[in-house]
């Protein structure tokens, strides 16, 4: 199938086209018709699946036709570098057809984000709480939003996220909805169909996977050693070393840092002119391995990351597949390889049984 059997416009195909992007992924065939359809829907697809694009052109479509100087998407994520990627690859991707979108996250300027909201961009990226500060201070007006995105669902409907989310629901009349995730945890899609009518499931988590998993012995439970090694040894273009704790992540990036193919870290507590600088040298190809937390990682979207490496156990079967989601993107191979101990074999029996998958040896 091509996007033109979508019903796409020949104006987004063609921006598409020259963006290399030419077939629709699954998760897109499946999810365009509902959405052109004002359906309500929960899309479960695999990380790296082209979810970003499945939420967005059937909207793209709908602003097209419905040329209004209004803001009527807003777009949730968990992050704020999962916002300002989202919003800058709308930017950079659909300009030039009058689709504008804006970041609107906490730690930012809010007077520069009220002066940006006077623009009325097409869509608003950003963190619940500083969507919900701009609406009560009336710069951004809930009446006008008829798209509601929700980008890592799963994570978004917990706790204080989903309070907030719920106020500013509260405040927006006639929604359509289009929530995604690689996964759903506990409750979430009972949470969901709480306050949103009609939701449907969209599944298409049994997608043909596309990573090679694997597991290496840490020599003598030395696991920076051996993380060495193994960098040295499959010298990769891109690689992501994923970790729990901040500190750790400074650890072990002090003890890499020396590696010729070039290091970088990512972690909660570095401020975000930080994180997105090292995120961009590390696309471009400047540094060639990534440490980060899971946190700090999360939603990420950057092709070509032939390795992830997780040095450290993930707690849940789930964070897993959202680091090994990091590679073998959009159709491409990947490698995903867990550093363990002696002791944590167990962990990997637990892990193929739970996720269905087959972690060989490395």
């Amino acid at each position: 199938m091509l996007f033109s059997d979508l019903n796409l416009s020949q104006n987004i195909i063609e921006i598409l086209e020259n963006k290399n992007i030419k077939i629709p992924t699954n998760s897109q065939i499946l999810s365009f018709e509902k959405i052109s359809n004002g359906e309500n829907i929960w899309l479960k697809s695999p990380t790296g699946s082209g979810k970003t694009l499945a939420y967005i052109l059937p909207i793209m479509n709908k602003l097209l036709i419905d040329k209004k100087p209004l803001t009527q998407v807003v777009f949730f994520t968990p992050t704020h570098e999962l916002a300002i990627q989202i919003s800058n690859f709308i930017n950079e991707t659909f300009s030039s057809i009058g689709i504008k979108s804006l970041a609107l996250i906490g730690k930012a300027s809010i007077d520069r984000q009220k002066e940006k909201l006077k623009k009325k961009p097409n869509i608003v990226v950003g963190s619940v709480g500083r969507i919900l500060e701009l609406i009560d201070q009336k710069k951004l007006k809930a009446t006008h939003l008829q798209y509601c995105i929700i980008d890592e669902a799963d994570r978004m409907l917990e706790d204080d996220s989903l309070k907030l989310l719920k106020q500013i629901i509260s405040k927006t009349t006639n929604l359509q909805y289009i929530l995604g995730s690689a996964t759903i945890k506990n409750h979430a899609f009972d949470i969901a169909s709480s306050f949103i009518e009609n939701l449907e499931l969209i599944d298409n988590s049994k997608e043909k996977e596309t990573i090679e998993h694997s597991y290496i012995t840490a020599d003598g439970n030395r696991k920076t050693d051996t993380l060495r090694k193994l960098l040295n040894k499959i010298s990769p273009s891109k690689s992501i070393v994923f970790l729990h704790r901040n500190n750790d992540v400074d650890f072990v990036t002090k003890k890499i840092d020396k590696l010729e193919c070039g290091v970088g870290s990512i972690h909660g507590e570095q401020n975000k002119i930080d994180r997105a600088n090292t995120i961009k040298k590390f696309k471009s190809g400047q540094i060639k391995v990534l440490v980060a937390s899971d946190v700090a990682a999360r939603g990420l979207d950057i092709n070509d990351v032939d390795f992830v490496i997780n040095y450290d156990i993930p707690s849940k079967a789930e964070d897993y597949q959202h680091r090994a989601g990091r590679t073998g993107r959009m159709g491409k191979s990947g490698n995903s390889i867990l550093i363990i101990k002696e002791t944590e074999f167990s962990y990997i029996e637990k892990l193929q049984k739970k996720l269905g998958i087959d972690i060989k040896k490395f």
